[in-house]
């Protein structure tokens, strides 16, 4: 089985690295990350062999370098028209040498006269290779249904505020709370 792992950009970074190929992470990209080429093949002369290719920059960078699509994405509860970019590339500062897919989708919540002129509205990092882009927004806005019941969870019933001790449980707590609050709704 592949598991399809979703979070958000503050779960990114070197601790990714060497994911088993069954796990795929999509998340969010950070704007001031830099991106690179795939690493050209083998030249056959002396040395190390090239890590990375060229610099294609920050997010920014490569929105203007892409070709955008228009598509019907299923998000949020609501069917949303986008454009969507795509990019296989390398994110050196996290995954070092894994080839990530980028994403950038545009809708009509950002672009000149909103608070996101940047060229794009959401970019989101992905290590599923094959998976079409409309699928991937939509997996990452899957994840919002859980934010929301955490939230609720601490919130209505206080989960993740008692003040236990032990090992055992402290491990026990959160998901008994988090069952009774599915009790209760």
């Amino acid at each position: 089985r592949t598991v399809h792992t979703v979070g958000d950009a503050a779960y990114v970074g070197e601790h990714l690295r060497g994911l088993d190929p069954r796990i795929t992470w999509t998340s969010r990209l950070k704007v001031t990350s830099v991106l690179h080429e795939l690493p050209p093949p083998r030249t056959g002369k002396k040395g190390r062999p090239r890590t990375r290719g060229p610099r294609l920059g920050t997010p920014t960078d490569l929105s203007q370098l892409l070709d955008w699509n228009r598509t019907k994405v299923r998000r949020y509860g609501r069917t949303d028209t986008v454009f969507l970019a795509e990019r296989t590339c390398l994110w050196y500062g996290s995954f070092h040498t894994q080839p990530v897919r980028v994403v950038l989708v545009w809708d009509s919540n950002c672009g000149p006269g909103t608070s996101l002129d940047r060229g794009y509205g959401a970019a989101l990092v992905t290590t599923d290779l094959t998976t079409p882009a409309e699928q991937i927004v939509e997996r990452y806005a899957s994840r919002w249904t859980i934010e929301t019941t955490f939230y609720d969870a601490r919130q209505t019933l206080g989960v993740g505020e008692a003040r236990n001790r032990t090992r055992l449980a402290v491990e026990r707590t959160v998901p008994f709370g988090l069952l009774a609050y599915t009790v209760v709704t």
